[in-house]
């Protein structure tokens, strides 16, 4: 179970992973020693799994995102799994109840590409009996901050 001060370390690192160690400390009021040695548990337990540098989408040309609900044969779904793991557009995808399998959210540069990635990659995935796509006009909110959630 995590502790206030355990929460307070997650908020600052997820919202800026590369806080130093003497910011963090200073921040959550504890010696840099102690926060290290919490911050090394919470990696440790698997409640931190990694760092990365959030990019802008649009400044690498991909000014596209969409969402892709796949209906799939029972009996494919694991080799669709594995054709959704190889495709590179495919920023994340959600076995789902309902109508869908499975949602994909995909990123592409302009309507072209995603054309080409739903009419010739996805269609062509094992078992895909039906797709229904969602465009993104805009983007209102990404919270991509779980620490909100706790």
């Amino acid at each position: 179970m995590l502790d206030r001060t355990d929460k307070a370390i997650l908020r600052i690192l997820e919202s800026n992973g590369r806080t130093s160690f003497n910011a963090l400390s200073e921040k959550i009021n504890l010696s840099k020693t102690p926060s290290w040695t919490r911050v090394q548990t919470l990696e440790r337990d698997k409640v931190i799994t990694g760092y990365r540098a959030v990019l802008s989408p649009e400044k690498l040309g991909l000014h596209l995102q969409a969402y892709v609900q796949a209906r799939v044969a029972s009996d494919k779904q694991r080799l669709f799994e594995e054709a959704v793991n190889r495709n590179g557009s495919i920023l994340q995808c959600h076995a789902t109840t309902g109508e869908a399998d499975y949602i994909l959210h995909v990123l592409v540069p302009d309507v072209a590409a995603l054309d080409e990635l739903l009419r010739i990659q996805i269609a062509s995935m094992p078992g895909v009996k039906g797709v229904f796509t969602v465009v993104c006009l805009r983007e209102i909110k990404t919270a991509g901050l779980i620490t909100d959630c706790l």
